[in-house]
């Protein structure tokens, strides 16, 4: 029981954290996981291209040995350079993915009502309530317009107000499960003693008799 208490507590205090964070800096969340990727491919490109200077076997550093792809060190520069470019030009990336984005809702919005008025002039009886939805993807593409770090940031606010909502159950639970354990840890108590009453009273009438 100790450890499931330890373990629901810590899920809850990480989960607590991590739920903050993203709440707190949702704006930020976004460009640090471009530049993420950005060292994603830094990495592999620095390790291949180091490869290439790395001796392998009778053949010494810094020539190309049998069986080695000449495009190697090729690969692993332009990795490097494109993880460079995408570090260093995050937020310009977040930007172009949003508005990007925004095009994409707003083509989807035109490319539905078309349809939906097609569907009509053929004599469909379409609803009111089926334009809601384009409507919704145009008014969400107008978000993404006007203001596009508020649009790049409120997913990781859900995903943070998600965290934090759970940790807050976890947190719950853990104390549920504290208080149980100690409402059993005093009934064995008690139920230990009386055990020992009873012991202790019937070897006094044995005594007694």
């Amino acid at each position: 029981m100790k450890n499931i208490l330890q373990g629901a507590l810590l899920r809850a205090v990480c989960l607590l954290a991590l739920g903050v964070l993203l709440v707190v800096r949702s704006e930020d969340m976004p460009v640090w996981l471009v530049k993420a990727a950005g060292i994603l491919l830094i990495v592999p490109g620095q390790v291949s291209i180091a490869s290439l200077f790395r001796p392998s076997g009778d053949v010494p550093a810094g020539t190309q040995p049998e069986g080695r792809p000449l495009l190697l060190p090729f690969t692993g520069a332009a990795a490097v350079v494109l993880g460079l470019v995408v570090f260093f030009m995050a937020q310009r990336l977040v930007s172009l993915m949003m508005y990007v984005l925004a095009a994409v809702l707003i083509v989807a919005a035109a490319l539905q009502c078309v349809e939906l008025q097609g569907a009509s002039r053929r004599g469909a009886r379409i609803p009111a309530a089926a334009y809601v939805m384009p409507v919704l993807v145009l008014v969400a593409a107008l978000l993404v317009v006007l203001d596009v770090q508020f649009a790049a940031a409120m997913p990781f606010v859900f995903i943070g107000a998600g965290c934090v909502v759970y940790g807050l159950t976890e947190l719950w639970a853990a104390v549920v499960l504290m208080l149980l354990a100690r409402r059993l840890a005093r009934e064995a108590e008690a139920a230990s003693t009386a055990a020992e009453t009873e012991a202790g009273e019937a070897e006094e009438a044995v005594e007694a008799e």
